[in-house]
C-alpha cells in the first residue's frame, strides 16, 4: 500500500511483485545517490524503484480527510488512555 502526496492516479493498483529492496531503489534513486549505495538487497532481488506507483514531476494531490468513527478512549488514573 502507498499512501503519498506523489501516487500516479488516486486509486492506482499496480499489479507487479515487489519485495523490500524496491524502497532502497527508490530512495537511491530520488536522491541520485549511487546504484545500490543503501544496501545490497536492491541488486539482489532485482528491485525495481517503483516509478510506475509515483510522479514526482507534478505538483502533489491535495489532502482529503478521510471520515472515521475512531474516538480515543478515556484515560485511565494514570492519564493513559490505553491500559
Amino acid at each position: 500500500m502507498v499512501i503519498s502526496p506523489y501516487v500516479t492516479a488516486r486509486g492506482y493498483i499496480s499489479g507487479t511483485q515487489r519485495s523490500q529492496g524496491a524502497i532502497l531503489n527508490l530512495v537511491e534513486s530520488v536522491f541520485s545517490l549511487p546504484p545500490h549505495a543503501l544496501n545490497g538487497d536492491d541488486l539482489a532481488n532485482q528491485a525495481d524503484d517503483l516509478g510506475d506507483m509515483f510522479n514526482l514531476n507534478n505538483a502533489p494531490l491535495p489532502w482529503v480527510p478521510l471520515p472515521t468513527t475512531y474516538t480515543v478512549p478515556a484515560a485511565n488514573s494514570r492519564g493513559c488512555p490505553y491500559s
